[in-house]
């Protein structure tokens, strides 16, 4: 025998579901569906005495009988929905927070699942606060770039983007420095061939900090990767100007820092990302694993070398051996120990581009820098692009050329 049925009455058993919550009825196949919402009401508080009502996809017409709706089967399922524009949904959200408020909270520090989460809610706490207090706080006073070099745009990015990330501000802030001025550095020296090749320059511990942004030829950018690990290290020379195992261990820390704390290129401690996982993996790690502490001498079996020279420079030599090529390098190519030739040799590229009469090097391609005066500068282009008519001697005899300002420097 089919589900249909005779026009004869019979009993409908209906499950009512709203919202998660369900009820059954059961009432004659001849009721009509408004009778049905009555009993609805009087079966349950929660759900709406004007919610709609659907079944197989379709309002239900409340003068339609059971048997209608249900094709007169034994069996049916309702779907109450709150009415379009009324206030049910509001009070009905309302009453379901006030019941989860209501609710006791129980604080699991116990099991290894429980820790963790109270873990996660905690880190998620402290970098929201993070956030708001980086975006808060004046790490840099300013940038300054090159005025006659080209692509001063750029390099204009590169210094705002270097004194805006998160990472490095937010360092900076819980140490408490702060730098007056983020300037660029014109490039002295080729880098690997130069006697002297200065990459970076910190003044008086933060008044400013100097960084080499262009390439050796003047016609491009240093990697942006580069420049930022440069920063880290003369950041590291606001509390100590010596490179000693002191100042190594405080670099290590900053570039640690700026980068753990970078939340925008990914590499921060954002709740779900895989730094943030490999944090909480070592916080609940540290908690579990015992001390182990040890004792041992720095330089091994070197005594006559302990002979020879202070603990000091002991210290330093060893620590200097740990770096990296690319962490030596950076010192290396530090000016901070020699900063007062440095910013001699920089004080004429800060000051401004040449004028009419003023005596330039121009760089005449090959490595290869003249003697040259400038004879008169060309604003046809705009006053921030200027060029430059120039004379100099070329195999005894003199020359005029016109360049532009990224092929002079003064002298």
């Amino acid at each position: 025998m089919s589900g249909l049925l005779s026009s004869s009455a019979f009993t409908i058993l209906i499950t009512v579901t709203f919202c998660g919550t369900s009820i059954v009825v059961s009432l004659p196949s001849s009721d009509t569906v408004s009778e049905l919402r009555c009993s609805i009401s009087e079966g349950s508080s929660l759900i709406p005495s004007d919610a709609r009502l659907l079944a197989g996809g379709k309002t239900l017409s409340e003068s339609m009988t059971l048997m209608e709706a249900f094709k007169g089967k034994k069996k049916g399922k309702v779907i109450a929905l709150p009415p379009r524009g009324s206030e049910s949904i509001k009070k009905f959200n309302e009453e379901e927070d006030e019941k989860r408020r209501a609710q006791p909270r129980i604080k699991d520090d116990v099991s290894e699942e429980g820790r963790i989460a109270l873990a996660r809610r905690k880190i998620m706490g402290r970098n929201l606060n993070d956030r708001k207090n980086t975006q808060r706080y004046r790490a840099f006073g300013g940038i300054e770039t090159l005025p006659m070099l080209p692509e001063r745009s750029r390099a204009e990015a590169m210094l705002r983007s270097l004194s805006n990330d998160p990472g490095v501000v937010e360092c900076m802030r819980r140490r408490g420095w702060k730098v007056g001025r983020l300037c660029e550095m014109f490039p002295e020296g080729k880098v690997g061939v130069s006697e002297v090749c200065v990459m970076g320059l910190n003044v008086n511990k933060g008044q400013k900090i100097l960084l080499r942004l262009r390439t050796d030829d003047l016609r491009g950018f240093r990697k942006m990767e580069s420049v930022r690990k440069v920063l880290f290290h003369e950041l590291s020379h606001n509390d100590i100007s010596e490179h000693n195992g002191e100042f190594f261990k405080l670099m290590r820390q900053v570039e640690s820092e700026c980068n753990s704390m970078n939340w925008k290129s990914g590499a921060g401690s954002a709740l779900g990302s895989g730094a943030a996982e490999a944090d909480l993996s070592s916080e609940m790690a540290a908690l579990s694993r015992p001390f182990q502490g040890g004792s041992g001498r720095l330089g091994g079996g070197s005594a006559h070398l302990a002979a020879a020279l202070p603990a000091r420079d002991l210290a330093a030599n060893a620590a200097y051996d740990r770096l990296s090529k690319e962490e030596a390098d950076i010192v290396d190519t530090c000016g901070c120990s020699r900063v007062h030739d440095v910013l001699s040799s920089l004080r004429a590229t800060e000051s401004g581009p040449p004028g009419e009469g003023d005596a330039v090097l121009y760089d005449e391609g090959g490595g290869v820098w003249k003697d040259a005066t400038v004879v008169k500068v060309h604003y046809d282009d705009g006053p921030d692009e200027p060029y430059y008519t120039i004379k100099f001697s070329r195999s005894g005899e003199e020359v005029e050329k016109q360049t532009t300002a990224g092929r002079l420097r003064r002298r």
